[in-house]
C-alpha cells in the first residue's frame, strides 16, 4: 500500500496555544506542483519589474531632466 502524499503527517506542525507560534517541519509538495508554482511566480513578475523600471525612468527623468535644465 502506497502512502498518500497529500495526507497530513501527525507530526508535520507543533501548535502551541499560549504563545501562537507555528513551527512547520514538513511540507510534501510533488515536485511538478512545485515547477508550476515558480513559474507562475515567475511570470507574475514580469509586469512587476516593468513597473519598477518604469517607475524608476521617470524618477530619473524627473531629476536628471530637471538637473540638466538647472544646468544651463
Amino acid at each position: 500500500m502506497t502512502e498518500n502524499p497529500y495526507q497530513r503527517p501527525t507530526n508535520s506542525a507543533s501548535f502551541s496555544r499560549e504563545e501562537g507560534n507555528v513551527v512547520l517541519t514538513d511540507v510534501r509538495i510533488p515536485f511538478g506542483r512545485m515547477v508550476l508554482i515558480i513559474l507562475k511566480w515567475f511570470l507574475a513578475s514580469i509586469p512587476a519589474m516593468i513597473i519598477v523600471w518604469l517607475c524608476m525612468f521617470l524618477l530619473a527623468l524627473a531629476v536628471g531632466g530637471g538637473a540638466a535644465f538647472m544646468h544651463r
